[in-house]
């Protein structure tokens, strides 16, 4: 039965618009208010790299980009944030995971890759040897080294290496000084210089001569006499008892032993070895 008074008019009033039964009572495809609009939500199956949502400065960054969804970033976030405490980065117990280690080495400043370290030449040092930096840079990421520490610990190596080197260098000066010094002493000068063109002459004649200079052995003594020995068999010898003497180192031979202080006092204990050395000189001169 019509209950509308008939003296109500019940149309709209001009300018207003009529609302359908569906604008007034929508429709919702889910009986739970409080996630029904999410459900309505389609994932994104475009294959787009979630990377591609940042900006350059942060999607090109390799402690961003080396995630591969952004549930690998958010994973990521947690367990560096987890190893923050109150007091700082946790360093990671006996037990912890490869992946909590890797995380925390990045947190302190390691490169997330091995060859993402930089070598700085140091002045002075020779070329790097490429083999050798990539094994470095391999050890280096997998002790958790920063890339201040990665430096310092080249530099550290190479000052090490120049203390090395220094020393032994020393060590040979000292060693040729005493090996003069005996030689001189035990032959003379003139034949001291003579001994000394032979060894010289059998390490060029044998290609030894860079060899035994750049391991130090030019000032090792039984090193010269081996090759002032070979110096005989090659057939270059100048020492005096190898060949006629010369007026002129017969001379300053006889004239140095003589001006020993062993020569004239009976006494000396060198005395004899220096009567001796002159028998010997004269013998070499006038063999016959």
């Amino acid at each position: 039965m019509d209950v509308t008074p008939e003296n109500v008019d019940t149309s709209p009033a001009a300018g207003t618009e009529v609302s359908t039964e569906a604008d007034v009572n929508p429709t919702i495809n889910t009986d739970n208010l409080l996630t029904g609009m999410d459900d309505n939500i389609q994932p994104d199956v475009s294959g787009e790299s979630w990377l591609n949502q940042l900006s350059e400065e942060y999607s090109s960054n390799p402690n961003v980009n080396k995630y591969q969804t952004l549930d690998e970033a958010a994973k990521g976030l947690i367990n560096q944030a987890s190893l923050i405490g109150k007091k700082g980065l946790i360093k990671p117990g006996e037990n912890a995971t490869q992946e909590e280690i890797d995380t925390f080495y990045n947190a302190i400043g390691r490169p997330v890759k091995s060859d993402m370290y930089k070598y700085e030449p140091i002045e002075g040092a020779p070329p790097v040897d490429d083999s050798a930096m990539a094994g470095f840079q391999e050890f280096a990421h997998n002790k958790g080294f920063t890339q201040e520490q990665f430096q310092a610990a080249i530099e550290f190596d190479y000052q090490r290496q120049q203390a090395v080197q220094e020393s032994f260098e020393q060590e040979r000066v000292q060693e040729a000084n005493t090996t003069q010094m005996e030689l001189m002493e035990e032959m003379g000068e003139v034949e001291y210089q003579a001994f000394l063109k032979d060894a010289s002459s059998a390490a060029n004649s044998l290609g030894l001569y860079d060899v035994l200079v750049d391991n130090g052995l030019a000032g090792n003594k039984e090193v010269l006499k081996a090759l002032a020995n070979a110096s005989k068999h090659l057939g270059s010898s100048n020492m005096v008892g190898d060949q006629k003497v010369s007026n002129l180192d017969f001379d300053g031979q006889l004239n140095e032993l003589r001006s020993h202080e062993a020569y004239r006092d009976k006494l000396h204990p060198l005395h004899n070895d220096i009567i001796a050395k002159i028998d010997k000189l004269y013998a070499r001169r006038y063999p016959n």
